[in-house]
């Protein structure tokens, strides 16, 4: 499914811009976006400590 939405967005750029360039980027950017929420999402239901939000004081 993730890849799909990857897919389907570096499609999308390419045809709109014409260049592979900023098509790969957006890609790779979304790959990495979508990463780091499935990261977040992970910590927070495992139980990390690190995951909960800071007490700044």
């Amino acid at each position: 499914m993730i890849g799909v939405v990857i897919a389907l967005s570096m499609v999308l750029m390419l045809a709109l811009v014409r260049s592979v360039t900023i098509a790969l980027h957006a890609a790779v950017m979304n790959a990495l976006s979508i990463g780091a929420a499935l990261g977040v999402v992970v910590a927070i239901v495992q139980g990390d400590g690190s995951a909960r939000p800071s007490s700044v004081h």
